[in-house]
């Protein structure tokens, strides 16, 4: 057997035998399958405590939000997700297992806000810190500011290291729909010690877009970025009355494969030995 069609049998085999998600290399996933209010709930793998925050601003809804990969399979949530409303950067708060400090890390979920939530400057984000209070100004965020902030521009999908310095801004989202954002947070020097000063967004992609993100930040000089991080975070700010963000099927992990559901010929992507490392689970 050659080399080639030795690594074809491997990926068959990886994705026969993995049930997704799965496997060493996701460090958490919460599938939003509750009810009542998010703030006191335990679902899912991975997490330190309960979800804290604002329960009036965070609850489970009985909305699926669902979205087909190019080239994959469907992300797709159960019955429920979680609503957020009102204006608070930390209206939802959960602490992970164990601190990550991993060279890479990718963070994924399913996104859908209502007409009014994507509007100029009104914004849903996802932030990871070492902090549980706080702006989070600083720390890595990515998910959605309508229209630039500023009106500048049509693109919602926001990804950042420090506001204002350090961001992007890629794609405009469709109110009433749902969307898969991924996320990979890197350092550009690895080590534990290291601070993660690379992110790279995509809004939608495909199983072939591993290698070609929406858009990448660089955060230099990095001073005041993070080697490693244990919380995670939902907010909004900018929200007026009825405006409404909602998120489900929150994964994070080491690769592209873990966040996404695609077919064994997407190994190559990874590489050969990402094939073994998926093989050897």
């Amino acid at each position: 057997m050659n080399r080639w069609c030795a690594l074809i049998c491997l990926g068959l085999a990886v994705l026969v035998a993995i049930p997704w998600p799965a496997g060493g290399g996701v460090f958490a996933y919460e599938p939003f399958s509750g009810s009542d209010e998010l703030v006191g709930s335990n679902g899912g793998v991975g997490w330190g405590d309960v979800w804290g925050g604002i329960p009036v601003n965070t609850e489970f809804t009985v909305i699926n939000l669902q979205f087909a990969i190019a080239g994959g399979g469907t992300i797709a949530g159960n019955s429920n997700s979680v609503l957020l409303q009102n204006n608070n950067i930390n209206s939802g708060t959960r602490p992970l297992a164990e601190p990550v400090d991993a060279n890479v890390v990718y963070v994924a979920f399913l996104m859908r806000g209502n007409t009014n939530a994507i509007g100029t400057g009104d914004q849903f984000l996802l932030w990871l810190d070492d902090l549980s209070s706080g702006s989070h100004a600083d720390a890595p965020n990515v998910g959605w500011i309508g229209n630039r902030g500023d009106g500048t521009g049509t693109e919602d999908g926001f990804a950042s290291l420090n506001f204002g310095d350090n961001e992007l801004f890629s794609t405009a989202l469709t109110a009433d729909a749902s969307h898969y954002l991924v996320a990979r947070l890197r350092k550009s020097v690895p080590g534990a010690a290291e601070v993660y000063d690379r992110l790279d967004l995509w809004l939608d992609p495909a199983c072939s877009d591993r290698t070609a993100p929406d858009a990448t930040v660089v955060q230099e000089p990095a001073a005041t970025a993070l080697a490693a991080f244990d919380t995670i975070g939902l907010g909004t700010t900018g929200f007026d009355g009825g405006d409404i963000a909602f998120i489900d099927e929150l994964r994070l992990a080491t690769s592209w494969l873990e966040v996404m559901p695609c077919p064994a010929l997407a190994l190559f992507a990874e590489g050969e030995e990402e094939a073994r490392r998926l093989a050897a689970r």
